[in-house]
């Protein structure tokens, strides 16, 4: 099931003369959840290239999850901020304003991560006690650190008619500049939740075998 957004049904990852993200430019885009304005991010996006002969814009894909457990184990100060202090993301645009807050690392009550909030440029200055600044930033500098190192990225090249689907609560994602001159790019994106791919999994496994 599609999850409508601000952005629609379906998006359209195309150069617009009044962009209101900069997915709609040709600007490389660091790596980044969408949507970290809402109380609950949606948990699966899709990307189908329609077509794409431009030059660079590549995609670049980071596991939060791995950077999260890295920071956990080799820098737990830094991930105890991290999965403590709220941070807020505003998007603005003419018609609407959208604002949510959390944690950079979320966790359930047995410790384990359910997702990422990280998105640097929608993310608001840090409001709270002058005592907390400096290990609220110090702390997301360090994830800053490791989302961008090229040691935990996966390159994609976004090829004709292939489809490329991730949890975009844990999956941090960006890509290089592009020739916007050089060519044509189309990629059309939706939005589901998990709770639509978990709820198909449950029916399909009450199925008999060979059913």
């Amino acid at each position: 099931m599609i999850r409508e957004t601000n952005f629609g049904r379906t998006y359209t990852l195309a150069i617009k003369p009044d962009p209101d993200s900069n997915a709609y430019t040709s600007l490389p885009l660091p790596q980044h959840i969408d949507l970290p304005t809402r109380e609950c991010p949606p948990g699966l996006q899709f990307l189908f290239c329609r077509e794409n002969t431009t030059t660079g814009g590549e995609g670049l894909y980071t596991d939060g999850y791995r950077v999260a457990e890295d920071i956990r184990r080799e820098e737990p100060e830094h991930f105890q901020a991290l999965s403590t202090i709220p941070w807020t993301y505003n998007n603005r645009a003419k018609g609407n304003s959208y604002k949510a807050s959390g944690p950079v690392i979320e966790l359930d009550d047995a410790g384990q991560i359910t997702g990422i909030r990280y998105n640097t440029w929608l993310r608001s200055p840090f409001v709270g006690p002058l005592e907390m600044h400096d290990k609220a930033y110090r702390s997301y500098r360090a994830f800053a650190a490791r989302a961008h190192d090229p040691a935990y990225q996966l390159k994609v090249t976004y090829r004709t008619v292939e489809l490329f689907a991730f949890d975009n609560r844990r999956a941090l994602h960006g890509r290089k500049g592009y020739d916007a001159g050089g060519g044509i790019r189309f990629i059309e994106g939706v939005y589901s939740d998990r709770d639509e791919l978990n709820s198909a999994i449950r029916a399909l496994d009450r199925q008999p075998a060979g059913g």
